[in-house]
């Protein structure tokens, strides 16, 4: 890792609400750009938290990457269910 390079630069945070725990499927489409150093490797981690206490955490790989490059990335998947546990929690 670079020392220029800040992971808090790479943090996107949302505010969905609740009814957003309740959906089956979801769509993501992230626009990125590159420097000037191809990537080997890349992961986006995903996770979805309620009430400050992490649910849900999804992993994303990514191959290689060209250098200089703007790229879309398009994803829909689908959530697990809840466990009852859960579903407690945000009722």
């Amino acid at each position: 890792m670079d020392e220029n390079d800040d992971p808090s630069k790479r943090l996107i945070k949302y505010h969905l609400g609740p009814d957003f725990l309740e959906l089956k499927t979801v769509g993501l489409t992230m626009y990125f750009s590159i420097g000037p150093k191809p990537i080997n490797t890349m992961e986006m981690i995903e996770k979805h938290y309620f009430r400050n206490k992490c649910i849900r955490e999804f992993s994303f790989k990514f191959g290689f990457i060209i250098p200089n490059s703007t790229n879309s990335w398009e994803l829909v998947y689908d959530f697990p269910d809840l466990t009852e546990d859960e579903k407690e929690e945000i009722r």
